[in-house]
């Protein structure tokens, strides 16, 4: 398992190339690693983000009304705490 890891949603596969700015972890027999690519322009930034808030946002609409008041419940429970 020495090779880069490519997920099928196309993401890169991490390299050494960012050796220097990673760290690793290990969760069980899971090993973690996360990677600083470097600089990313306020732009891509915002692009992620906008695709974040849209995956959030079908997630939510893909619940039941049931499952939405049940989150929401907790979530008032919480913040009153």
């Amino acid at each position: 398992m020495d090779q880069p890891h490519k997920m099928s949603r196309g993401d890169a596969p991490m390299t050494d190339k960012y050796q220097d700015q990673s760290m690793e972890y290990y969760d069980g027999n899971t090993k973690i690693k996360i990677v600083d690519p470097g600089p990313v322009s306020a732009e891509k930034v915002e692009r992620i983000l906008e695709q974040f808030h849209r995956i959030g946002w079908s997630i939510w609409k893909d619940l039941s009304i049931e499952e939405q008041k049940a989150i929401n419940a907790e979530y008032d429970k919480q913040r009153a705490d």
